[in-house]
């Protein structure tokens, strides 16, 4: 099976997707994109983890320098 990666233009999305999956032969992957809910947990568990790292309560996964040497 072949995959093809599109780019659609937001406003003509629900058309595109309503007409390519009237299609039998293709096979539909939605994005999983995370929700505004999920994103602000994310960033509040980030900010826990981090005050717990300079309470000395854990400590960091990696170093600075090693975040710095995978950017």
């Amino acid at each position: 099976m072949k995959q093809v990666t599109l780019s659609v233009n937001d406003t003509k999305f629900p058309f595109f997707m309503e007409l390519i999956s009237s299609f039998d032969f293709v096979k539909i992957e939605q994005d999983q994109e995370d929700s505004k809910e999920a994103i602000a947990n994310n960033i509040k568990q980030g900010i826990r983890e981090l005050k717990d790292i300079q309470e000395g309560k854990t400590s960091p996964k990696i170093t600075l320098k090693e975040f710095l040497n995978e950017l």
